[in-house]
């Protein structure tokens, strides 16, 4: 079976591959929600830019739609997370809610890569 000899990837190779920016020990993640809160529990999944945020916490049936959609920064370590073909959190993580502004900032960075 072709698994039996696959590699197995590590959450670094795994960062590095899918180009996440790093600030400075750690890697930026974004997620969004109509919740306001200031934890992100453990297996959230995590998006790489606020726009793919901004589609996913959008696409959450139970929410509320007349709620406002916030977008939330998540700095991570490589062991912060679980890879996969997404990433979520492995434990309850810090957020903060970012701006209109800082959003646009890094939507523009991954533009540029």
């Amino acid at each position: 079976m072709w698994y039996k000899f696959a590699e197995l990837e590590s959450n670094e190779d795994w960062l590095l591959r899918h180009k996440i920016i790093k600030e400075g020990d750690y890697y930026v993640f974004f997620h969004g929600s109509r919740a306001i809160f200031d934890k992100l529990n453990g297996g959230s999944l995590l998006e790489d830019t606020p726009n793919r945020a901004m589609d996913f916490g959008s696409t959450n049936y139970f929410a509320d739609k007349r709620l406002k959609l916030h977008i939330y920064k998540v700095l991570v370590k490589p062991e912060d997370i679980v890879t996969g073909f997404w990433a979520k959190t492995a434990r309850d993580l810090d957020v903060r809610e970012i701006g209109k502004k800082e959003q646009e900032y890094y939507n523009n960075l991954y533009s540029v890569n």
